[in-house]
């Protein structure tokens, strides 16, 4: 038989459990009304709930994989700025200075 675990909050804020058919028929139900949660799911347990995650879930990531390292670059001036102070050179006059040293 196919059954439905449902946990909800009532109108009292209270959480319940209900065991549900196929159809939505209730087969069975919380006796209590439970201020938190887990002692909901737990009473639950006691009554054959297993949890099962689902299978869709993304698994957590690996605590001893490697990050990957950010690199960041300075910003490069903009060629106003350099030509303001005198220091810019043109592209062609700092390649052929770049071939000449090496």
């Amino acid at each position: 038989m196919n059954r439905t675990w449902r946990f909800f909050m009532g109108s009292d804020q209270k959480w319940r459990w209900q065991v549900l058919a196929f159809d939505q028929t209730v087969l069975e139900e919380s006796a209590g009304r439970y201020k938190q949660y887990e002692t909901c799911m737990a009473n639950a347990a006691e009554h054959g709930y297993h949890f099962s995650p689902s299978l869709s879930t993304r698994p957590a990531q690996d605590p001893l994989r490697k990050q990957r390292k950010s690199y960041k670059f300075s910003k490069r001036p903009d060629k106003e700025s350099q030509s303001s102070r005198g220091t810019a050179k043109p592209a062609a006059a700092e390649a052929k200075a770049l071939t000449e040293v090496s």
